[in-house]
């Protein structure tokens, strides 16, 4: 699995670009892209390798997270993907962007399909699998690669949106900090200590780091191995 970075619009989001070597399959992970220079920046990476677009993915429906997504139908044709709890969420955004200011490209296109928990995507010989960790917003979703031990992990945990490195995502716009740290507690920490994290805003982190050092998940310590 290739990885590779953008940090888009005025909230930092991080929009991931992954793909397979072998097919030059690729998925577009939280497209936030807000301002041309974004789009010409992930065009001209998908351009130069030679991708094929296959998925646009979103781990979760909040403005920031979605911005992209009329670039991406208008250049590749493609519609996003995510989970059915979040199409109110969706649904919402423009007016919500609006409350923070924020004007948001529009019309936003409607969804290709929606994933639900134990789903499978392929990139080529790569396999994706869907875990639902509701919390951030009823349907964030993380996109977990298991033979590599990746994790996409939205704004759940911070470093991400369910997951952001010492952090949690925020549970006030529509979501639920029990069900988050539920999500946290049997979703993520469960997965092998080496599991790299990325999440929807700031630096990558991992599994152990998370259960070493975010106040937040300390107390499910006595439970990890």
């Amino acid at each position: 699995m290739n990885i590779k970075a953008f940090q888009v619009n005025e909230l930092g989001v991080n929009c991931y670009l992954i793909w397979d070597d072998k097919s030059r399959e690729a998925a577009l992970i939280d497209c936030g892209a807000q301002a041309e220079y974004e789009w010409d920046a992930i065009d001209i990476e998908m351009k130069g390798r030679n991708l094929m677009l296959k998925y646009a993915l979103l781990t979760h429906c909040h403005f920031d997270h979605i911005m992209g997504l009329p670039f991406i139908h208008r250049t590749y044709g493609l519609c996003p993907i995510f989970h059915e709890l979040d199409q109110r969420v969706y649904d919402a955004m423009p007016q919500m962007a609006a409350q923070f200011g924020i004007s948001m490209p529009l019309p936003m296109p409607a969804p290709h399909r929606y994933v639900k928990d134990g789903d499978e995507l392929t990139l080529g010989e790569e396999t994706i699998k869907i875990i639902h960790t509701p919390g951030h917003t009823p349907g964030s979703v993380c996109y977990y690669c298991e033979e590599e031990k990746i994790l996409f992990s939205g704004d759940t945990l911070f470093n991400g949106d369910t997951l952001f490195r010492g952090s949690l995502g925020r549970t006030d716009l529509g979501g639920d900090m029990d069900e988050e740290l539920n999500s946290i507690k049997k979703r993520i920490l469960t997965l092998p200590g080496e599991t790299l994290i990325y999440p929807g805003h700031g630096p990558s982190t991992t599994a152990a780091w998370e259960m070493q050092n975010n106040p937040y998940v300390r107390p499910f310590r006595k439970n990890y191995t």
